[in-house]
């Protein structure tokens, strides 16, 4: 099921034009831009100059990802695992069609959605991210931001989010008695994240 199903949409007084058309497109079975009921859309996928940047497009929805690192303390219960921070930011205006009392809790929901993809699946290996055990580990840090939205939102920042873990790499690093060099990524080839698994979002809808 749809998570959006949960958000009241705005209600839009169509005329009766509008309103032929709509019945009109599903008595063919196509959708109000011409395709048949179980086509997808284009899906874009444009990566920037930096690791870990990746822009996606499905339709007119929008979303651009972000992945960056930084070393930091494990926690205490998980002393050999990386850690993985993921943050979604969907502005109100981006998703005026949505209620206003809902679209606070919307962020939420897709974060939430988007941490069981990637977090709870093991997409990512954060036992490789491990630098030494109870000391350094690496700190993902993934920040997915939705540009615009016309339908299709947890699939748009679902891409987008696998596609910049998949893009990036951290610095290459060397240890000497437990003494951490980074190094230049000009220098010394960056190493990529080990993916383990890819779970994606897909939407279904069901006229009954």
């Amino acid at each position: 099921m749809n998570f959006l199903f949960h958000f009241k949409m705005k209600d839009t007084v169509l005329s009766n034009c509008e309103k032929e058309f709509v019945v009109n497109a599903i008595r063919c079975c196509q959708r109000l831009d011409g395709r048949d009921f179980d086509k997808f859309r284009n899906i874009e996928i444009n990566f920037g100059a930096d690791y870990g940047s990746a822009a996606v497009s499905i339709g007119e929805t929008k979303a651009v990802a972000q992945v960056t690192c930084e070393l930091n303390e494990p926690r205490a219960i998980r002393p050999n695992e990386g850690l993985l921070f993921i943050n979604v930011d969907i502005n109100e205006m981006v998703c005026s069609e949505f209620d206003t009392g809902h679209q606070s809790h919307l962020a939420v929901h897709v974060n939430r959605i988007i941490e069981k993809c990637i977090r709870e699946s093991g997409c990512v290996d954060v036992e490789a991210l491990c630098i030494i055990s109870e000391e350094q580990v690496w700190d993902i840090r993934l920040d997915v931001t939705v540009l615009n939205y016309d339908g299709n939102l947890l699939s748009c920042c679902s891409i987008a989010a696998l596609a910049a873990l998949m893009h990036f790499k951290t610095p290459n690093i060397s240890v000497e008695n437990y003494e951490i060099t980074v190094h230049s990524m000009v220098d010394h080839e960056p190493v990529p994240l080990s993916i383990k698994s890819l779970s994606n979002s897909v939407n279904i809808c069901r006229f009954l």
